[in-house]
């Protein structure tokens, strides 16, 4: 691994002559820095121990398969790695930390408007109907990047294997808000987390979980497969046996499943695939009790937005689940009236706005003036959709620390206090992922 411009992967991987061929044997013995949980199918490192024995059946998963196209896999029992605090003994919870840094008169919104006196000069000084860096720097509340994708940004900056989260906010300072209090990570490329032989290049568990550790600010991360990747993975039971040892995992910080959905724009992943993965990852999501993540994208003459709402309608109205599963619509570009129709369909939403509202116009517009305040959460969705008030403090790519710009288009249009945007949208981050 290049030790100054390495790319994620060849961390991880153990080649066929390091194991035994037995599919329940142990690793052969030697010193490891990560634990490899044993599926049956495959290895992930999670970190701490070694030599973990195989705890899955795989008679019982094939006979699975032809009774279900639900794979129910046998519970796994994962002992606690080393290194970890002692369960009993009492530690903040992410809610606790994210509540000692809100300041207590933001808490509520009595004389929220007050406080905001000099909205109404800020936005009449922005040049050309824009905002400047001085209007980003200004905003007084805390928030959280509700979706980003940091491997991506690690890759994309060519970074050392020591880089991530802390190191950006180091060197680009002025791109993180003093009230930025935390990110949320999705990780949508299956190649990542899920250790096969086609993706020995590529896996590196070990990398996630060291920069997951690595700054508290990390408050949680979400696994699945994007629509572009369904056509590799939608097959591959090694995928699926992967989730559901990560998903309820402690040191994966899973707190969400996706993103994942319909994509009908230049995606080459066939339809009835996409529909397939779509339906096992909300699945999954009830099963762990997790919120989920949608992506959903229309295309020229082809309409995802009703497909997805259709795939939802089934499996909400499903015997034994319900309608009030969490869901995060990300990037959010519709029109109200499609809006109104998630709302019904799926009464526990939020729509996710990035830094794109910069470049809404007519019906995008009209949405954000007329979708309710407890429904609106802020991402950046970095490294896409770098805001221009930011791009001379920023590298060639977008931070998890801008998601607050998002606030002041949203505040414009609505005719609100930007404070009142921040409250709202902190409060249904929070609600929705259960920080």
């Amino acid at each position: 691994m290049n030790q100054t411009q390495p790319k994620l992967g060849n961390g991880s991987y153990i080649p066929p002559n390091k194991r035994n061929n037995s599919e329940g044997s142990e690793v052969s013995p030697q010193k490891k820095t990560a634990v490899e949980i044993t599926s049956g199918v495959g290895r992930i490192d999670i970190g701490g121990r070694k030599n973990v024995e195989p705890v899955v059946d795989m008679k019982k998963i094939k006979e699975n398969k032809q009774k279900s196209p639900f794979v129910k896999l046998q519970p796994r029992v994962l002992t606690e790695p080393k290194g970890l605090p002692n369960e009993n003994e009492e530690k903040p919870t992410v809610s606790q930390e994210i509540r000692r840094q809100i300041p207590e008169n933001s808490r509520n919104s009595r004389n929220i408007r007050d406080n905001y006196s000099n909205s109404a000069s800020s936005m009449k000084n922005t040049k050309t109907g824009e905002f400047s860096l001085k209007d980003f720097s200004e905003i007084s509340h805390p928030y959280i990047d509700s979706h980003c994708h940091v491997d991506m940004i690690y890759n994309r900056l060519k970074c050392s294997f020591d880089d991530g989260l802390s190191k950006w906010m180091s060197n680009y300072q002025q791109s993180f808000n003093q009230y930025f209090i935390g990110c949320i990570p999705n990780f949508i490329e299956p190649h990542l987390f899920v250790n096969t032989k086609l993706t020995k290049d590529d896996y590196d568990m070990s990398w996630i979980i060291k920069e997951l550790e690595s700054n508290p600010l990390y408050l949680g991360a979400t696994y699945g497969c994007h629509p572009h990747q369904v056509k590799s993975w939608a097959d591959q039971e090694v995928f699926w046996d992967t989730l559901e040892i990560l998903l309820p995992h402690k040191r994966s910080k899973c707190i969400a499943v996706g993103e994942c959905g319909i994509d009908l724009n230049k995606c080459d992943s066939p339809l009835d695939q996409q529909r397939y993965a779509f339906r096992r990852q909300i699945q999954l999501a009830f099963k762990y009790d997790k919120a989920l993540v949608i992506h959903c994208r229309s295309g020229p003459n082809r309409d995802a937005e009703s497909e997805c709402l259709q795939i939802l309608e089934e499996e909400l109205n499903r015997p034994g689940q319900h309608r009030y599963l969490r869901i995060h619509r990300h990037c959010y570009t519709e029109n109200w009236e499609n809006a109104k129709k998630w709302i019904e369909t799926c009464p526990n939403i939020v729509f996710g706005y990035t830094p794109a509202v910069f470049n809404f116009t007519g019906r995008q517009l009209d949405a954000i003036r007329n979708i309710p305040m407890d429904r609106i959460i802020l991402e950046t969705d970095a490294p896409y959709f770098v805001p221009s008030m930011c791009k001379d403090v920023l590298p060639r790519i977008n931070l998890p620390g801008t998601a607050a710009t998002v606030a002041l288009q949203i505040a414009k249009y609505k005719n609100i206090p930007v404070d009142e945007v921040m409250r709202h949208a902190l409060l249904n981050t929070r609600r929705i992922y259960s920080l």
